[in-house]
């Protein structure tokens, strides 16, 4: 499914994905008692425009959610120009590697508080690299 889902990224379009089974899933055609023979009709007729809408939606609540998580990391604070600073590739990819390793089962309550000690290790210990670096 993983190679599906990269197609659908080339192809832009929802085409790779479209199977009876997926479909009959994505419907709930057990539920509905939905055809999914006219369902799979329906979405490959518009797979393209639909694969646009989707990947709209997924990017904008990716991109709220990167600064959502700015917010609470940076101690509940955050101003105009934090979001502009952090976002830059190497940080929003490592957010992503993150956020796809542990999600948010483990988000304290209080999230700003918690790992200050070994976010302060972690930053002491790159910046002692970046030092040695120069």
């Amino acid at each position: 499914m993983e190679k599906r889902l990269e197609y659908c990224r080339v192809l832009g379009s929802l085409e790779p994905v479209l199977t009876r089974d997926v479909v009959s899933i994505a419907v709930r055609a057990y539920l509905a008692r939905a055809s999914v023979d006219e369902a799979l009709s329906a979405i490959s007729a518009r797979s393209g425009e639909l694969y646009r809408e989707l990947s709209e939606l997924v990017t904008r609540s990716l991109a709220l959610g990167f600064v959502r998580e700015s917010f609470w990391a940076g101690g509940g604070l955050l101003d105009e120009e934090t979001p502009r600073s952090t976002t830059s590739p190497l940080v929003v990819k490592a957010w992503l590697l993150a956020k796809a390793s542990v999600g948010r089962v483990v988000l304290p309550s209080k999230p700003w508080r918690a790992g200050e000690q070994a976010t302060r290790e972690i930053v002491d210990f790159t910046e002692r690299l970046k030092r040695n670096l120069e």
